[in-house]
């Protein structure tokens, strides 16, 4: 199933970005000038030769608004650059060259904190000036929503990239006297630093590695290399502690230190990794994908960028020749920012490589800071399999051209889709996602991505997790980026989300088209208009079905419609996977239902189901059904796998009364009084234990057998299928195999013969290194036959895999009739002349808008409460198809017509009466409103019979004991009111609550 090994094949280039997800850049170089704002010089080409290419780009200097010196490391957050300018930082827009200032200001130096950039200064005078530029402010990384320097003389400092509020961190492990450890990095919510300590003998001695949690500052010590470092960065799964004599890689949860295969050649000539070369300095090194990318001194001209391979320890340079030296190269120090133009800090916005170059600020040949931008990325050579024996040898083997690239074990998983799949509504999200303004794709630690590579079948898999917040259809290859929406500017901007996807990739799971369906803006309205019936206003006049049935159905039309290119849109989607990453196994996951099937109690209160009346719940629940056979269909057609999620919230949906609840109700704003509107983006999504219940799901249907018939194809060989196509509509036979060439042909029923050089307007065919499919509209009733042929397959033969799908003619869903008719508080309803055309009406079910309901064709209803009601219906035919209606009208309920206590009460003052005694107290509501009329129990308190004031408590009227009667020739109500012969001398009144949320009161004198 998965560490399989594929035949080699030219990959696929998209744009600047390799499908392997590695950025590759090569560069050379141009100086900006000398002073003053910087104007973009022309392109510098440069050629990079490997073993495997001949690659060429260019390098352009960008352009900034204002000239920079002493610009010190470099990281992004979205498409903005940071770095450390004359002791300030500063954002800098690639695009346009603008120059912000976030803290501190030029040319003053000190180590202050401040909660305005303006009061922050940076660069104190701890260390000589003679240090030359080792010891300015450097931009050291993000942890996406803070920016973190290496201040030499005040410590490691935190800043807000939007205010500049700065904080110096506190209690930093592996410090010394100001503060500052030997290597510093940022990773995720992690600070990584590397201690002070390096012993008389590099090769010898032990350097401790710490773990700072800063959200908390809960520090740990992870783990001790035993050789001196040079520098500590981080990936998603590692950090990696570059000695003087090799690679360390340390796992980031548990601390376990591997030793890595290959060494740093201190002696060789022309090798990268000579510490004379670098690299050796906090900012200069950056992980992307599986290779480290670093300045390469040169020992004294600082002038390349090298690259590594972190696993093998492949390792190369480009973009020679820049950084030479400027005054007296003889100096002592290295870099002496009074002698040499160098490099200090590399960055990446997913696109392209950013290079800050520190320039030289003093001496006689000043010259101002630049950014570079290195364009044009080619993907890096494959490299060799990691060596499982001893250290290689440090001399270089004789440079081969080899015809095609060796075979590579696939090890990635690509999680690609929407906000059901990136864990909104999960919370934990990972930095850089929870960003507003920046990024909301709200990629939670808690989502099944995250849980498959934890514990599931991508446990050996590195993840590619892409799948984003709001995300739609069309933003899967969506190159554009966004502050107000989705496709967030994502930390690789300009990456869409189908470029992860690369013939190395070995599993995808994608799920996508709920937002196609507008099904957040359909909630969130309904939530709204349902809480206002409930708590706002007197009616229930309001259905979701009503309002947004047209809308769904023309969302899921489009959704289903055959293009120009005879797919429909969800097909084309798991097209484009397939063929991106074509050696994958490609999970496609559906969406879980909302609501207890077949619906529950609509209270407001009731678990989150807001007030949403029992037919919206399975109205609801049947556009995610609807949605989820699309979805199922288009996938099985293009020889993916589906998850049905449908049925997993099973005894925790909303409203079922569980305390593990599968999904998010309703989640508000923070705002008092409640914004209904500004209703928070994780309502209704997969909770941590929904997501835990989605993982369990996928991990079951990949252990699984794949789908289809298997067969074992040789070279030369043919073998037939015989398939009975009934009365569908159309029909997909697709074919998968490890990758090489099993050519598939068809047979119809009357003979006609369809095969790779067919053009019809029925037919549609694809094929690809791993596969192959025909869709077929409107087929032949009858027997299809379908031949394989083992064209180009491996002498022991080729498992083959032939999988077919039929569509089926549709359930024709029942029409409703819906009759309706008031008589006073009563509503009769009659949905008799419903019809279903090609089965009966199994299931009918009435709503009356107040939170009753009932079933079967006919009924009635009596309003207890005054409101104006819109009566809905719902009708389950024998094939489970689900249609619904609402009644033309809406119908007024008014409040009682109260006519006043009668006699032996008196209308108006006090009663005299003798306590202990039952009294009747009549009234006539005009007319018969049934005995349900009383809401609670009347009640009776002590009052002051002079003033009226109340005195004491209410209590019950009978306690407990209700006596109504209606007499229909009188068309008056009686309640027998049973008094107490301990009442005598006092005065109490007499309260009778009404379902029309009336209350009516008499008083009585007991002396």
């Amino acid at each position: 199933m998965f560490g399989r090994v594929r035949p080699a094949m030219a990959r696929r280039l998209i744009g600047g970005v390799s499908a392997a997800g590695v950025v590759v850049l090569m560069a050379g170089f141009v100086s900006p000038p000398a002073s003053g704002a910087t104007t973009a010089a022309a392109p510098v080409p440069v050629s990079w030769k490997t073993p495997a290419a001949d690659v060429r780009g260019v390098v352009d200097t960008v352009a900034t608004s204002e000239g920079l010196i002493r610009l010190g490391g470099l990281t992004f957050i979205g498409a903005s650059a940071y770095s450390v300018a004359d002791r300030r930082v500063v954002r800098i827009d690639p695009a346009t060259g603008a120059v912000t200032t976030i803290a501190g200001v030029a040319g003053e130096e000190g180590c202050a904190d401040g909660d305005t950039g303006a009061a922050v200064r940076f660069g104190g005078e701890t260390y000589p000036r003679s240090a030359g530029a080792i010891f300015e402010p450097i931009m050291v990384g993000t942890d996406g929503s803070r920016l973190y320097v290496r201040d030499q003389g005040c410590g490691v400092r935190s800043v807000d990239p939007l205010t500049g509020a700065t904080r110096t961190l506190t209690d930093v492990a592996g410090s010394d006297d100001h503060g500052v450890p030997w290597s510093v990095h940022v990773a995720g919510g992690t600070l990584y630093t590397a201690d002070w300590d390096t012993g008389s003998d590099p090769l010898t001695t032990s350097q401790e590695i710490f773990a700072r949690d800063l959200a908390t500052g809960a520090t740990r010590q992870l783990a001790t290399v035993p050789e001196a470092l040079d520098v500590v960065v981080a990936d998603d799964s590692y950090v990696w502690a570059l000695g003087r004599s090799r690679m360390h890689r340390i796992d980031r949860v548990t601390g376990e230190r591997t030793a890595m295969p290959y060494a740093f050649n201190w002696s060789a000539d022309g090798d990268i990794t000579d510490r004379g070369n670098g690299p050796y300095w906090d900012g200069q090194v950056i992980s992307v994908g599986d290779y480290l990318f670093f300045v390469a001194p040169n020992f004294y001209d600082w002038n390349e960028i090298g690259w590594l391979h972190k696993t093998t320890g492949e390792r190369g340079s480009f973009a020679s020749g820049y950084g030479t030296p400027v005054g007296d190269s003889e100096s002592s120090w290295y870099p002496d920012s009074r002698s040499f133009h160098y490099l200090s800090g590399l960055g990446t916005d997913g696109k392209s490589l950013y290079i800050a170059d520190y320039g030289v600020a003093w001496g006689d040949s000043p010259q101002p800071s630049a950014l570079l931008a290195v364009h044009g990325a080619v993907r890096m050579p494959a490299p060799p399999k990691p060596p499982t024996g001893p250290d290689p040898s440090p001399t270089t083997p004789e440079p081969t051209t080899p015809i095609e690239e060796p075979e590579q074990e696939l090890d990635g998983y690509v999680a690609l889709g929407d906000s059901f799949q990136s864990g909104e509504g999960a919370y934990d999200y990972s930095p850089g996602t929870d960003l507003p303004g920046i990024n909301l794709c709200h990629r939670s630690e808690n989502a099944y991505p995250k849980l498959l590579q934890r514990d599931g079948v991508a446990k050996d898999m590195h993840l590619y997790f892409r799948a984003c917040s709001g995300a739609v259809i069309d933003d899967l290859e969506s190159r554009t980026v966004s502050t107000s929406g989705a496709p967030w500017s994502d930390p690789r901007s300009g990456w869409s989300q189908l470029d992860w996807l690369a013939e190395h990739t070995d599993l995808v799971t994608v799920g996508i088209g709920g937002n196609d369906m507008r099904f957040s803006s359909i909630l969130q309205t309904c939530i709204v208009e349902s809480i206002k019936d409930e708590m706002v206003w007197d009616w229930s006049d309001h259905s979701c079905e009503g309002e947004f049935a047209r809308q769904v159905e023309d969302d899921l039309a489009a959704l289903t419609a055959k293009q120009a290119n005879g797919l429909t849109r969800l097909q084309e989607v798991y097209d484009k996977v397939r063929d991106r990453a074509p050696y994958a196994r490609v999970v496609v996951v559906g969406y879980p239902r909302f609501y207890v099937e077949g619906g529950r109690s609509n209270s407001l209160s009731d678990n989150f189901c807001a007030g949403i009346r029992m037919t919206d719940q399975r109205w609801i629940n049947a556009q995610i059904r609807r949605l989820n056979d699309a979805i199922s269909r288009a996938a099985v057609s293009m020889g993916s796998q589906f998850v049905d999620a449908y049925n997993l919230p099973n005894g925790a949906e909303l409203c079922s009364g569980s305390s593990d609840s599968f999904l998010n109700g309703v989640v508000l704003s923070p705002d008092w009084p409640p914004k209904w509107e500004a209703a928070q983006s994780e309502s209704y999504h997969p909770t941590a234990s929904g997501h835990r219940k989605i993982a369990d799901a996928i991990n079951g249907v990949v252990n699984q057998v794949p789908l289809g018939t298997a067969y074992s194809v040789h070279p030369g060989q043919t073998i037939g299928h015989s398939y009975r196509v009934n009365n569908g509509t159309s029909v997909s036979f697709s074919t998968r195999w490890p990758g090489s060439d099993v050519v598939m042909s068809l047979r119809s029923p009357s003979g006609r013969v369809i095969t790779r050089t067919t053009t019809a307007s029925d037919v549609r065919h694809m094929v690809g290194p791993t596969y192959e499919t025909y869709l077929v509209d409107k087929p032949e009733k009858g027997t299809w036959t379908v031949t394989l042929y083992g064209a180009d397959v491996d002498p022991q033969g080729e498992e083959t895999r032939l999988v077919i799908d039929e569509e089926k003619i549709a359930n024709k869903l029942p029409v409703p009739q819906l009759d309706a008719r008031q008589s006073g508080r009563t509503i009769t309803v009659d949905a008799r002349g419903s019809r279903d055309a090609d089965g009966r009406i199994v299931e009918y079910l009435w709503d009356f808008g107040d939170g009753s309901t009932a079933v079967g064709s006919t009924a009635s209803h009596t309003y207890a409460e005054p409101g104006t009601y819109l009566v809905t219906l719902a009708l389950k035919d024998s094939g489970g198809g689900e249609s619904f209606a609402s009644s033309t009208r809406t119908f007024t309920i008014t409040r009682y017509a109260f006519g006043g206590f009668q006699a032996p009460v008196k209308p108006a003052g006090m009663t005299k009466l003798k306590p202990g005694g039952i009294v009747p107290m009549r009234f006539s509501l005009g007319g018969n409103q049934g005995l349900d009329i009383i809401k609670g129990a009347p009640s009776s308190v002590r009052v002051d019979c002079r003033t009226g004031a109340t005195i004491g408590g209410s209590a019950p009227a009978n306690a407990g004991l209700v006596v109504l009667l209606y007499e229909k020739v009188r068309d008056t109500y009686t309640y027998y009111w049973v008094t107490d012969p301990r009442w005598a001398g006092t005065c109490r009144t007499f309260s009778l609550p009404l379902r029309d949320g009336s209350t009516h009161v008499a008083t009585f004198d007991f002396r």
